[in-house]
């Protein structure tokens, strides 16, 4: 009888591992499945900090939060981001307190330069505003992919060595910019950093200088040369492709943009 029961428990336990390897498999081939198409995706983090070029400190820029953006191709969905703040008195000091905060998203045709925005981050979430890019000037919630300013002044450009950050190769330039007043005179100290393995990317702060160089613009430094203070805007590639999850996501509001084009 001990013998059988066992026998039997013996059974039981390798028709549970069993499960387990099958619902293991099932998951690998899902997983491989969801990306075997996505090829060209993955997602960012733009960021701003304020920085200081003697002691090296960087910090959230006030009025700012760290905004994510996920791509497929030529789809890119993105934050909206949305800062709350709040002025308290307490007897006669008043100081302001501020929160940034994911409000939305947006989601972004490049070829077709049309906008979708929605409230959530899901496959059955409602579409909210469409739009398209301007002519001229911004689009809520976007990004500068289109824009034809230039931010690195090329007259006083510098090549400096490479670098390497986080495992990453970073080409980097500098420049100044001079602006001048009739009671001031400011130079503001450039530093690009491209990244020639993202050739492809239409993550580029400055598009113009990007195609310039033949490598995208990630991030630059702008430093107060008197101050030696400043403002840093950096584009950080995030590891690994799309989930299952978040291909799901750009396949249902791709199929969304399909039924509902704007005009």
């Amino acid at each position: 009888m001990n013998f059988l029961k066992g026998d039997k428990l013996q059974i039981k336990m390798t028709g549970a591992i069993h499960l387990i390897l099958f619902e293991f498999t099932i998951f690998l081939l899902l997983s491989c499945a969801g990306n075997k198409h996505c090829n060209n995706c993955g997602s960012v983090l733009y960021k701003m900090r304020t920085c200081n070029s003697q002691t090296h400190e960087s910090v959230l820029t006030k009025y700012s939060k760290d905004r994510k953006l996920w791509f497929r191709d030529s789809l890119v969905i993105g934050e909206v981001i949305q800062v709350n703040t709040n002025t308290i008195h307490e007897g006669a000091e008043v100081r302001e307190t501020w929160e940034g905060i994911v409000a939305g998203y947006v989601f972004m045709d490049l070829r077709k330069k049309s906008y979708y925005e929605y409230a959530s981050f899901s496959d059955t979430a409602r579409l909210i505003d469409k739009y398209r890019q301007p002519d001229t000037g911004e689009v809520k919630g976007g990004w500068k992919f289109f824009s034809k300013n230039n931010i690195i002044n090329s007259e006083n450009l510098e090549s400096l060595p490479d670098t390497v950050m986080d495992g990453i190769t970073y080409r980097r330039v500098k420049s100044y910019i001079i602006y001048t007043t009739e009671k001031s005179y400011v130079r503001v100290n450039q530093t690009g950093y491209l990244r020639c393995d993202k050739k492809n990317s239409v993550f580029r702060i400055d598009n113009p200088f990007s195609e310039k160089m033949g490598c995208p613009l990630v991030r630059e430094d702008l430093i107060d040369s008197t101050k030696q203070q400043g403002i840093s805007f950096d584009t950080e590639f995030l590891p690994g492709k799309l989930t299952p999850a978040e291909l799901k996501v750009f396949t249902a509001w791709e199929r969304n943009a399909r039924n509902n084009p704007v005009k």
